[in-house]
């Protein structure tokens, strides 16, 4: 496989292509610690790494642990290293069939492999896949590796309830005689309640056995007998762990109180599992909507009808107004908190909400841009407008054509946010007033202004004045002025990367961008690199500058002192 191949088959849909290759260019695939902070967090990188590195293990061993096919360009001489190869399995199982033939006989190798991935045992040699100790450290490490051994060494007693006493969930791979085994049974659930599942029917009554396992994993009621689904100590142990086991209580207990009660509060959606009494009683449905409001769903016709029990549903998730009677849908205070706590809620809001001027008005005072919720008639009503545009200036991209056309609405919204400027009319685009006032509020807002007003001198200048970076707005015409490109680099020497070309070549206009930030020196033509006095001045105020500086100042005395490199 080519390396390239091997980016484009594993990396996320080979977008990390183009990172990789400018790190390729711009890092030092030399330096022991950059190269391991970046194959911990990618092990691909491992392809650029310098040849020193390449046979330093801590890089090698970073990069496998991060992906394990970085083994296929690990040198020779570190493909035989246990650590590597157990940072390879580990990832990936199957791996083991690559180790070499010497190793997969060596029980103390096998066992740090199994303890790395229990699933390695599939591939170990017949002869010691019944190894006790082996199969006890994969068994440890994942329960599923001993389908790959023998019934005759599980059928062990002994051996089993020490291997359960590692791993609970190792009961499901156990004889059906030992799963009737109380002992063996109940040391697994003591591991993993979950083991509870694979218990014989006989211990599944057990009234001890689930109560230590529905402590753990309250969902594995499910597999208790009938009896015990209907006891109250074992279902109460089980729905206080997770809610959900009320669902296999019986129905007895589906309308007790106090059951209930600790069940929804641990999950307020089980309130689906209460009885139909249960779920028209006030205070369990208020406790269940409280800790999911998504509750209301289950609660009765009836309550769904109760204003406090709605709010307080919404309140905590604002889709519970999806479960609100007819009547509250249509109430201002359920739908604006409902909007206001979810605003994709809208869609269930009824139509003739959206051209109620009290609700909308409600709603933007909280978030202008809910504007675009409303009617097109309030879209066009000033108060509501605005109300919005006051909030968050963006609104003005859901006012109606009309108003956009208006100076005092599109002056309001660009003192909020003078990228709103997006958003005016035209007309209004190639107003001074608001165009200064949306590029005062947010320098970036003159990329919104007509091309009239962008080659304004009186207007650029200002605004450059405040941010020299927003040069980059104005007109090719004043991008190639003077005084405006000064006035730019004056207050932000990286400006000048947007002058013309011909500025490039100024020594007024680089100098004073070097005397600003002397990195700029970047964007200054090949002859004025070359000037002693612009670069001593660009490295007066940014060693760094050195970078930029011709290769022949590269080497005079004062420009290196100035550096401080001599």
């Amino acid at each position: 496989m080519r390396p390239f191949d091997f980016y484009w088959k594993n990396s996320d849909k080979g977008g990390n292509i183009m990172a990789m290759l400018w790190r390729k260019f711009y890092i030092d695939w030399d330096n022991k610690e950059n190269v391991l902070k970046l194959v911990q967090q990618d092990g691909e990188y491992f392809y650029f790494v310098s040849e020193r590195l390449r046979n330093d293990k801590d890089i090698v061993l970073a990069a496998v642990q991060q992906n394990w096919r970085i083994f296929d360009y690990v040198p020779e001489e570190l493909r035989n290293d246990k650590d590597v190869l157990l940072a390879a399995i580990k990832q990936n199982g199957s791996f083991f069939r690559s180790i070499p033939k010497e190793l997969r006989n060596d029980k103390a190798f096998l066992l740090l492999v199994v303890k790395q991935n229990g699933m390695c045992l599939e591939y170990i040699p017949e002869k010691l896949r019944d190894d006790k100790d082996i199969i006890m450290a994969a068994a440890k490490q994942n329960a599923e590796s001993l389908q790959y051994t023998s019934k005759k060494i599980l059928n062990n007693p002994k051996f089993a309830l020490s291997i359960v006493q590692q791993n609970g969930m190792a009961l499901k791979y156990l004889s059906k005689r030992l799963r009737n085994n109380k002992k063996i049974v109940m040391a697994a659930v003591q591991q993993n309640g979950a083991a509870f599942a694979y218990a014989s029917k006989r211990l599944c009554n057990n009234k001890l056995i689930a109560t230590i396992a529905t402590k753990q994993k309250g969902e594995v009621l499910m597999f208790a007998s009938k009896r015990l689904c209907n006891d109250k100590d074992i279902v109460f142990s089980a729905v206080r762990q997770n809610g959900y086991a009320l669902h296999f209580a019986s129905k007895r207990l589906h309308n007790d109180t106090n059951i209930v009660l600790v069940a929804i509060k641990q999950d307020g959606r089980t309130l689906k599992y209460a009885s139909k009494e249960l779920r028209n009683d006030r205070n369990i449905v208020t406790a269940a909507v409280r800790q999911n409001g998504y509750a209301l769903r289950y609660a009765s016709e009836n309550l769904r009808n109760d204003k406090d029990i709605v709010m307080a549903a919404v309140r905590q998730n604002g889709l519970a107004f999806k479960f609100a009677s007819e009547g509250l849908c249509n109430d201002i205070d359920v739908a604006t908190l409902a909007v206001l706590q979810n605003p994709f809620i809208i869609d269930y809001v009824p139509k003739d909400m959206c051209n109620n001027k009290n609700f909308i008005i409600t709603l933007v005072q909280q978030r202008g841009q809910l504007l675009q919720c409303a009617s097109d008639e309030l879209r066009n009503d000033k108060d509501v407008v605005l109300t919005a545009i006051r909030q968050d200036g963006f609104a003005l991209c859901f006012v109606s054509e009309k108003l956009r056309n208006d100076k005092n609405i599109v002056l309001q919204a660009v003192l909020q946010d003078g990228y709103a400027l997006q958003f005016a009319s035209k007309m209004l685009q190639n107003d001074k007033d608001i165009v200064l006032a949306a590029a005062w509020q947010n320098g970036c807002a003159l990329q919104f202004a007509s091309n009239k007003l962008r080659d304004d001198e009186n207007i650029v200048r200002i605004i450059v004045e405040r941010d020299g970076m927003n040069l980059v707005y104005a007109s090719g015409r004043l991008l190639s002025d003077k005084g405006t490109v000064l006035t730019a680099v004056r207050q932000n020497g990286l400006a000048l990367e947007y002058a013309f070309e011909r500025l490039l070549c100024d020594k007024d206009v680089v100098m004073a961008a070097v005397q600003q930030n002397g990195c700029s020196l970047e964007y200054a033509s090949i002859e004025l690199c070359d000037d002693k006095d612009i670069a001593l001045a660009a490295l007066q105020s940014s060693p760094y500058a050195f970078k930029y500086v011709s290769p022949r100042l590269k080497l005079d005395k004062d420009i290196r002192k100035a550096a401080g490199l001599d």
